[in-house]
C-alpha cells in the first residue's frame, strides 16, 4: 500500500523541509502556492490534514463511494458550519474511517492536528484494515450545524435541545421544502419543532395564526406507529389559485415525475367527505389521500 509513494525525496535547497513540500508536491499531495512560507512554521489543521489524505487516497487509486453520503454528513455536527472548500475532504477522511471525529460528534476542521492524531491518521491511510467503521444504524442527533433551519437560518430544536433526528430522509425532504420557501415571498411560514415531527405550515399573507393555515407539511423525525412508514404528509386546508401552484411545487419535492397525477387525485378528493379516500403508487412512492373531515385535504406519503 502507497510502496510507489514511499521512497528517499531528492536533496532541494532552501529550508530543511523544501526537499518534502516539494515531494508533496511532486505527488499530488499538496498543490504548489497552497501554502505559503510562513505556514510550515504553524501547527496544521484537521481540514487542511484530511485535503491531504483525500489526495492520498486518490494517488493511490482508492475509489470513494457517494452511497448513504446523507447518512454520513448527519454523522458529522459541525459539516454544514465547515467551509464549503472543505466539505468534501472531511467528509471522505471520516467516511473511510481515516479520521474520527470528537466524543461530542464534531469533525473539529478549524482545530490543530495534534502529533498524535497525525500519526493515526497516517497509519490508517497507509493500512486499511485498522481503520474503524462509521457506524450508520443509530439515532444521528442533528445539533446546532444547520442541518435543519427555519426559514429565516434559525437552528431548529425542540425545549432548546438539538431534534433527534431517527429518520434521516426527513432531513431530504425537510431542505428541498425549505428551499421552495427560500423562492416564495408571498406567504408567511411558521416552522414549529416537537419531539417527534416538525410542522412547516404556509399562512396567508400578513397572518402569523395557524389556525388560518393554508397548507401544512409535517415531517415525523423521530417517528413512531404508522408513521414509521408514512413519516410526512401535506395537508391542504384551503383551495385557491396560489395555493394550488404552492401544492404543485410541494408535491413535486416528493413524486417529481408523477406530480400531475397526485395533483389531480388531491383535488378530486378535496371537498368531499371523510370516507372519500385514494391510494396507490407513484413515481415507486405510496400515498394515501383522504378528505381532512373538516376542510381541505390530507396525502399521507410513505417511504420507497
Amino acid at each position: 500500500m502507497f510502496d510507489h509513494m514511499i521512497d528517499n525525496p531528492p536533496m532541494k535547497s532552501g529550508p530543511w523541509y523544501q526537499r518534502y513540500v516539494s515531494y508533496a508536491e511532486e505527488k499530488g499531495l499538496v498543490v504548489s502556492g497552497e501554502f505559503k512560507s510562513a505556514d510550515y512554521n504553524r501547527n496544521i489543521t484537521r481540514g487542511e490534514m484530511s485535503r491531504i489524505i483525500y489526495r492520498g487516497l486518490v494517488a493511490n487509486g482508492e475509489k470513494i463511494t457517494e452511497d448513504n453520503k446523507d447518512k454520513y454528513i448527519a454523522k458529522i455536527k459541525d459539516y454544514h458550519s465547515t467551509h464549503a472548500s472543505m466539505q468534501d475532504f472531511i467528509l471522505k477522511s471520516f467516511q473511510t474511517g481515516i479520521m474520527t471525529g470528537y466524543p461530542d460528534g464534531t469533525f473539529g476542521a478549524g482545530k490543530n492536528a495534534t502529533r498524535a492524531e497525525a500519526s493515526i491518521m497516517i497509519h490508517r491511510l497507509i493500512d486499511p484494515s485498522i481503520r474503524p467503521k462509521v457506524d450508520l444504524t443509530s439515532e444521528v442527533s442533528i445539533n446546532r450545524n444547520g442541518t435543519f433551519l427555519d426559514h429565516k437560518g434559525v437552528p431548529l430544536t425542540f425545549n432548546g435541545d438539538p431534534l433527534i433526528i431517527k429518520e434521516p430522509t426527513a432531513i431530504e425532504f425537510y431542505n428541498k421544502t425549505m428551499k421552495l420557501i427560500d423562492g416564495n415571498k408571498d406567504y408567511n411560514f411558521v416552522v414549529k419543532s416537537y419531539l417527534n415531527y416538525t410542522k412547516l405550515s404556509f399562512l396567508p399573507p400578513g397572518s402569523d395564526n395557524l389556525r388560518n393555515y393554508s397548507i401544512m407539511v409535517t415531517f415525523h423525525h423521530n417517528p413512531s406507529g404508522g408513521y414509521v412508514e408514512r413519516p410526512y404528509y401535506i395537508d391542504y386546508n384551503r383551495d385557491s389559485p396560489q395555493n394550488r401552484e404552492i401544492l404543485k411545487q410541494l408535491l413535486s419535492v416528493f413524486f417529481p415525475t408523477k406530480t400531475q397525477q397526485v395533483y389531480d387525485l388531491m383535488m378530486e378528493v378535496d371537498g368531499y367527505n371523510a370516507f372519500v379516500k385514494r391510494e396507490g403508487t407513484l413515481d415507486g412512492r405510496k400515498y394515501f389521500i383522504r378528505d381532512n373531515q373538516f376542510e381541505g385535504v390530507v396525502n399521507y406519503i410513505y417511504k420507497k
